[in-house]
């Protein structure tokens, strides 16, 4: 099993995007490039965890964005709606489960 920690819609740079769309597609693209290192992919993923700030403005992009990715019905995901997270412009975390082959 591969422990992934919680992972947020930051640049490269450093710099957080004001949309909630970019966040998304960031830490999923970040989530990709840690299931890569690892010789995995989004198909090896059996759990999903999204924290969402302001989760009523920014879950259908995320279902959206997600399927983008995660093709399958399967992983579990449960979606939770928070206050705040590290950062006080982040809008969005994602922490997962991968198994090993």
């Amino acid at each position: 099993m591969v422990f992934i920690a919680g992972q947020v819609g930051i640049r490269p740079d450093g710099t957080v995007p004001n949309s909630a769309e970019e966040q998304i597609d960031l830490a999923f693209k970040r989530l990709g490039a840690i299931l890569a290192h690892q010789g995995l992919g989004f198909e090896d993923l059996v759990e999903l965890v999204s924290y969402h700030v302001r989760i009523d403005e920014q879950l259908t992009a995320f279902r959206e964005i997600k399927e983008r990715y995660v093709t399958r019905e399967f992983p579990a995901w449960t979606i939770l709606g928070v206050a705040a997270l590290a950062r006080s412009n982040l809008l969005i975390e994602i922490k997962a489960i991968a198994a090993v082959r």
